[in-house]
């Protein structure tokens, strides 16, 4: 093995390496998040509740807390997104039975405006760019379309490592895009807006569950 072969498995090590350390903290860093938000919401809703009742009721509890849990994630959704992972193997996610290629020109390959969350192996096989700023987010370009949609073609770069979320949707359902699927009569409007340079785009999302338990049923005293 020649030197340059050497250093640059080392490079190659080094990076994958970097690679699953960012996956870690990322992750622990969006578990911190969604346990936060929880704690805030389960306080909030108390202190709430015993202003007003000055006693406790478990039923009310609970729906005080659902309630604020929707309240302080909808104020932070705009400024902060969790760090998210699909746990997902792509490899045996069939394919959504879509003819694509032959609804491109219709379509101009609307469905690749949608964000989606990208599994812990795609991160670690290195394949797709994700978006450094909202990890892991597979990365859009300035023009709102994902970084391996070939411009001219409409069709995937990365067709072969794409992730499950790409793999497993449909378009055939998605009022965005078709008014009548079988009939292949395209949403003008709906796939100008999908295409359109916009900061919001519909999204396609996995929640990360809090890791703090919930809080316990109170009886009233």
């Amino acid at each position: 093995m020649s030197a340059m072969d050497d250093r640059t498995m080392r490079d190659e090590e080094r990076d994958a390496e970097q690679r699953r350390a960012a996956v870690r903290v990322n992750v622990a860093l969006g578990e911190a998040q969604s346990d936060l938000v929880q704690l805030a919401a389960t306080v909030g809703a108390l202190v709430e509740l015993l202003v007003e009742r000055g006693v406790l009721d478990g039923a009310q509890v609970h729906a005080r807390v659902e309630a604020a849990t929707r309240a302080v994630a909808a104020a932070r959704a705009s400024r902060v997104r969790p760090v998210r992972l699909l746990e997902a193997d792509k490899a045996a996610t069939p394919n959504a039975p879509v003819d694509c290629a032959a609804r491109m020109p219709l379509c101009r390959g609307a469905c690749c405006a949608l964000e989606v969350t990208l599994a812990t192996a795609d991160v670690e096989e290195g394949a797709l760019k994700w978006d450094l700023g909202r990890p892991y987010l597979l990365r859009h370009d300035g023009d709102g379309r994902c970084a391996h949609q070939d411009r001219a073609t409409g069709v995937c770069g990365a067709y072969d490592a794409r992730p499950a979320p790409c793999r497993s949707y449909s378009c055939a359902g998605d009022r965005r895009i078709w008014r009548d699927f079988e009939r292949r009569l395209v949403n003008e409007k709906g796939v100008a807006a999908m295409l359109a340079r916009r900061d919001e785009r519909p999204l396609q999302l996995v929640q990360l569950r809090p890791t703090l338990p919930p809080p316990t049923r109170l009886s009233t005293p």
